[in-house]
């Protein structure tokens, strides 16, 4: 029995392309109905998305890598995949072992009828005395119509062929070969093999053989089709390192766990800086949070005799501990307050928040009027992941894919998100700041770079 090995949850056989034909040859022997798919990254990303699909992988009597990104990351995961399947060899090899023993071959292709007889045509000339047939559906095939699905499974049982190969397109093709499997009993063998179909029709050419052993087969299929392909490998890959980044992380812990354990060791960090900063003002020291809560200063154990905390924010806040003091207000308006009324101001990741950078910039006009000093924090726009929605790159993607992707995925500290509306307005909600920035909005602050393995995490801007 091969070894079965899961990545994100889908399952992959563990074989060589020529373990693959060996346990092929076994079906064919066997009868009875097999399938075997072979997803890519970008199908293992679908997925994820559609429990459906997951299932009919998992459930599938072989399950093989077709994606050089799988095969890597399977390493990675120290669960190593023996080697990439390709289905245009597995294909090939396939039809080389029909034509040796007389196998009938059966193709179901997405297009217009010349399509497919141009590929059997083809093939016909490259494996001379092969038993091949096939027929086509449209491009818009829906593969629960039940009056197309009789044609296709009528043109079947006429042909009777132990090997069917079909693309008619992910899902589509998952979906229809699983919903007719009771029906194709008398086929040994059903394997869907995407754009190798297109090869044998001549439509787009295969990558040489040096690029598909050096797992470049994708760069190759780019160079063909880049308008088509460009977004699609851009959008999976994406989304497949993103939840691969998540997976790694939970082998250890959850990824929130992780991220709010780092992030309460860098704001104890942060405050025992502000402590050692303001040692030597006068005491008490008259400190205006913008935007905080009494929970971040009673988490840190602050001295009540030392200071006098003033907690603005746009809403009524209900603040129970007489040490605290709760102020409504306006951070771009502080108009309620004289010019350095309080020794200090203190904000902590609020400025990200306002969404533009004027309305920043009048934030940072405010704090240092009202405040002889200032102490800030904020997120490095420049940080592979962004901190709010925990995406990698999520400050620099398309609003359009940003608004696609919290309102279909669980990303951060969100939770899905129900509306495209609501999705715009905390999308617009937050703009992150660089160094370059923060230093024309804080031009006599001193700037200290929070690290985290190497990269700068956030920025600490300060006037003490």
């Amino acid at each position: 029995m091969y070894r079965q090995i899961r990545i994100l949850g889908v399952k992959f056989d563990n074989l060589s392309l020529d373990e693959c034909v060996f346990v092929v040859e076994d079906y064919l022997h066997q009868g009875g109905f097999h399938f075997i798919a072979a997803p890519d990254m970008s199908r293992v990303v679908k997925a994820l998305r559609d429990p459906y699909i997951k299932n009919i992988y998992n459930n599938a009597d072989l399950t093989l890598s077709d994606g050089t990104a799988v095969i890597l990351v399977s390493r990675v995961l120290g669960l190593p995949l023996k080697e990439r399947v390709p289905c245009s060899d597995l294909a090939e090899k396939l039809l080389v072992l029909s034509q040796k023993k007389g196998y009938r071959v059966f193709l179901l292709k997405g297009g217009d009828a010349s399509e497919i007889e141009r590929v059997i045509e083809n093939l016909l000339y490259k494996y001379p005395g092969i038993n091949i047939t096939g027929i086509s559906v449209p491009y818009d095939f829906n593969p629960y119509d039940e009056d197309m699905n009789n044609r296709i499974i009528n043109e079947i049982s006429r042909a009777r062929p132990q090997i069917l190969m079909f693309s008619l397109g992910c899902p589509k093709e998952e979906h229809w070969v699983w919903s007719q499997r009771d029906k194709l009993r008398g086929v040994s063998v059903c394997i869907g093999i995407g754009g190798t179909m297109d090869i044998f029709a001549g439509k787009r050419k295969l990558a040489p053989r040096w690029m598909r052993e050096k797992g470049l087969e994708w760069l190759f299929r780019i160079m063909q089709e880049p308008q088509r392909l460009s977004r699609r490998y851009l959008v999976s890959s994406l989304f497949f390192f993103y939840f691969i980044f998540r997976q790694i992380l939970k082998n250890i812990f959850s990824l929130r766990h992780i991220i709010h354990r780092a992030s309460s060791r860098f704001r104890d960090k942060r405050f025992a800086f502000f402590k050692s900063l303001t040692e030597s003002l006068p005491k008490p020291i008259r400190i205006l949070d913008v935007g905080g809560t009494p929970s971040f200063w009673q988490r840190l154990r602050t001295s009540q005799k030392d200071m006098e905390i003033y907690i603005l924010n746009c809403h009524k806040e209900v603040i129970r501990n007489p040490y605290f003091k709760g102020i409504v207000g306006d951070a771009r308006d502080m108009r309620q307050f004289r010019n350095g009324e309080f020794d200090i101001v203190f904000s902590n990741s609020v400025i990200e928040h306002l969404g533009d950078f004027d309305s920043q910039r009048r934030m940072a006009n405010e704090i240092r009027r009202v405040g002889k000093h200032y102490f800030l924090q904020t997120p490095n726009r420049y940080f592979p992941l962004e901190p709010h929605f925990l995406f990698p790159f999520f400050q620099f993607l398309p609003y359009r894919f940003k608004n696609w992707l919290v309102t279909n995925f669980n990303l951060g500290w969100h939770g899905r998100i129900a509306t495209k509306e609501e999705a715009r307005r905390e999308i617009n909600s937050i703009r992150m700041l660089d160094e370059k920035e923060l230093r024309e909005l804080f031009p006599e602050a001193e700037i200290v770079k929070e690290k985290f393995l190497g990269l700068t995490k956030s920025f600490i801007v300060y006037s003490i």
